[in-house]
């Protein structure tokens, strides 16, 4: 049993997070720091807690009684035993954290990583859709990208993001993004729709795309186009590879930007660095609606 503090700002996804953790059996949660609401009970900070929990949140973090940190920005003098996991794009700056999408580097993160950050929701839905490309060599030429999500983002934040990441995937890679920005109401809603000139068939990149993520527990290859209803309140990143022409592609992706996209991550990546069944914790239901 290791124990947990949340530090932050008291927003939803701290509030996602500290159900996660009160309900994953190998940790407890030892403490939040929710800036702003210090001295009150946790179960009137965030919803859903009355009778789980009599935690008052902390003014401050007591770093010889914890194991690990989440966080939603960069912290300073946080001792070296103490592991981070930075869940906010703010920490996406601090270079101390390791960039942290498991299905990208998992050897990495449960080996040697101490200190990990969430990617943000809309590069890792984009990152999502075209790993299985770039570790097979293929993104040589310019990439057009359509991403859906309620956030007020930062363009060339989101550039640098995909393109530091895809150059740890395929070394080569030097291609022209182009992002447009869809806004949608749905707080919990990220997808990205990347499309692509590749000449290989649907069939033969859905082979490519099964085995790229087959030993992932929250990523998977679909028959029809992912809808957002689909992957609420889950932890997993739908995608689609959709033929738009005789050598081009579209792969749609769709993430909970509050699950997938920052406070499962999270925990996931938590579940890496201490050695946990990776999916302890995130075996998350959705709202069962039928697809049509």
């Amino acid at each position: 049993m290791i124990n947990i503090c949340l530090y932050g700002r008291p927003t939803t996804n701290m509030g996602q997070l500290t159900g996660l953790l009160l309900n994953h059996p190998d940790v407890k949660l030892h403490s939040v720091v929710a800036v702003g609401k210090e001295g009150r009970r946790l179960d009137a900070t965030f919803a859903g807690l009355v009778g789980v929990t009599d935690l008052i949140v902390s003014e401050q973090p007591d770093y010889e009684q914890i194991d690990l940190i989440f966080t939603d920005q960069p912290l300073a003098n946080v001792p070296e035993n103490v592991k981070t996991v930075g869940y906010h794009t703010d920490c996406l700056h601090d270079s101390t954290l390791t960039y942290g999408l498991p299905e990208m580097g998992r050897r990495r993160i449960v080996t040697d990583c101490t200190r990990a950050v969430v990617p943000s929701p809309e590069a890792m839905a984009t990152l999502l859709a075209l790993l299985p490309l770039g570790k097979n060599l293929m993104l040589n030429q310019s990439i057009d990208v359509q991403i859906t999500t309620p956030a007020q983002v930062d363009t060339t934040q989101i550039l640098n993001e995909l393109h530091s990441a895809l150059r740890t995937v395929q070394n080569s890679f030097n291609a022209q993004i182009n992002i447009t920005l869809n806004h949608t109401d749905n707080p919990r809603q990220a997808a990205a729709i990347v499309s692509i000139p590749v000449s290989t068939s649907a069939e033969l990149l859905a082979e490519l795309y099964n085995n790229a993520y087959a030993n992932h527990h929250f990523t998977y290859l679909i028959n029809h186009i992912p809808q957002h209803f689909e992957v609420e309140n889950t932890n997993s990143c739908l995608l689609a590879i959709e033929q738009t022409g005789n050598s081009s592609i579209s792969i749609h992706a769709a993430l909970d930007r509050q699950l997938k996209g920052s406070a499962g991550t999270a925990i996931h990546l938590m579940n890496l660095m201490f050695g946990f069944y990776e999916c302890v914790g995130l075996e998350l239901k959705g709202t069962g609606q039928p697809i049509p």
